[in-house]
C-alpha cells in the first residue's frame, strides 16, 4: 500500500476491506469486478477518484444478472450510468493494433545510435513493397493477438438473441423438470412478496439472494428490488411464480427460522423491461 501511494506500484488489486482504508490521491480509474450488493459500497469504493476535487473513471465489469444492482446505485446517486456491451475479440484486437501503431508514431529515433545499421537493413527489406513491409511490420505485434482471438466466444452473444429464439427450462417447486418451453421474456410483473427475515434474523441481501435461488422454484428466478428492515424484508419477485414461490417459502426454513410469505398488493410492484437481471 505504501509503494502504491508513492506511485511506485501503479496498479492495486485489493478487497472491498482494503478499499475502504485507501488513503491515496489522484486516482485516475477505480475497475471494480462485479457491482457490490449495496450502493453506498459501490459509491464509496468509485468515490476514491474523487478525491481533493478531482475526477476519474469508475467501470464496472458485470454479469447481465448484475444489472438490477447498478439500477440501485443509479437511484442512490440520482444519475445514469453509461452501458457498453462488453468488446469482441476484433474490437479488442483493433484497439490493440492502433495503440501500437500509436506507439511506432511517438517513438524517438536516435539516428546517430542506428544510422551505420539501416544500409543494411534497407538492402535485406529492399525486395518487398511498402504494403508487404508494413503487413509485416503489424504481424510481428498482432499476430499472437488475432491467433487467440480467433475461436474466442463472444460473451455478447446471448444477449443479442431475439426474444422469441430463447429457451428456457422450467422448474417446479421440487426442483423437478417440467420441460422445455419457449418464453417471450420482453415483459412480466414483479409481485412483493413479505417475509418474515430481517436485520434481527441476521440476514443480509446476499444471503437472502442465495436462499431464494436455492428454493428452485425455477432455474433462474427474476429478482428486483431487495428491502431488509428490523423484523422483516420486502423482495420483488417474478410474478408468474407466486403460488410455487409460497409453497417453497414455507416448505424451506432459512437457517432454521421458519419462513412465512405473503404477497404485498402495492403500487410498488413494477412491469420488468429489458433492464431487469436473472438470478
Amino acid at each position: 500500500m505504501s509503494r502504491f501511494r508513492t506511485k511506485f506500484v501503479r496498479l492495486l488489486v485489493a478487497t472491498d476491506v482494503a478499499a475502504r482504508g485507501l488513503d491515496v490521491d489522484d486516482l485516475t480509474h477505480i475497475i471494480n469486478y462485479h457491482a457490490p450488493t449495496d450502493p453506498d459500497v459501490y459509491i464509496h469504493r468509485s468515490g476514491r477518484t474523487g478525491r481533493a476535487g478531482k475526477s476519474g473513471v469508475s467501470i464496472t465489469i458485470i454479469h447481465s444478472k448484475e444489472i438490477s444492482a447498478l439500477r440501485a446505485v443509479e437511484k442512490r446517486l440520482g444519475r445514469e450510468i453509461a452501458y457498453s456491451k462488453i468488446p469482441g475479440g476484433r474490437e479488442i484486437c483493433e484497439k490493440q493494433l492502433f495503440n501500437f501503431i500509436d506507439t511506432v508514431e511517438r517513438v524517438q529515433i536516435d539516428s546517430e545510435q542506428i544510422d551505420s545499421f539501416l544500409p543494411a537493413v534497407y538492402k535485406k527489406l529492399g525486395w518487398m513493397t511498402r504494403e508487404e513491409l508494413i503487413q509485416r511490420f503489424v504481424s510481428v505485434e498482432f499476430n499472437r493477438f488475432l491467433s487467440y482471438y480467433k475461436d474466442i466466444k463472444d460473451l455478447a452473444a446471448n444477449e443479442e438473441k431475439a426474444p422469441d429464439q430463447r429457451k428456457k427450462r422450467s422448474w417446479d417447486a421440487k426442483g423437478g423438470q417440467e420441460g422445455e418451453k419457449d418464453m417471450d421474456k420482453s415483459q412480466f410483473i414483479f409481485k412483493t412478496f413479505r417475509l418474515n427475515l430481517g436485520r434481527n434474523s441476521q440476514v443480509t441481501k446476499r444471503e437472502l439472494m442465495r436462499y431464494i435461488n436455492r428454493l428452485k422454484v425455477t432455474r433462474s428466478i427474476e429478482i428486483g428490488q431487495i428491502n431488509i428492515s428490523d423484523n422483516y424484508s420486502h423482495v420483488d419477485l417474478d410474478g408468474r411464480y407466486e403460488n410455487q414461490l409460497l409453497k417453497a417459502f414455507k416448505a424451506n426454513k432459512y437457517n432454521g427460522i421458519t419462513v412465512e410469505a405473503s404477497v404485498v398488493t402495492s403500487t410498488k410492484n413494477a412491469k420488468r423491461n429489458k433492464d431487469s437481471y436473472r438470478k
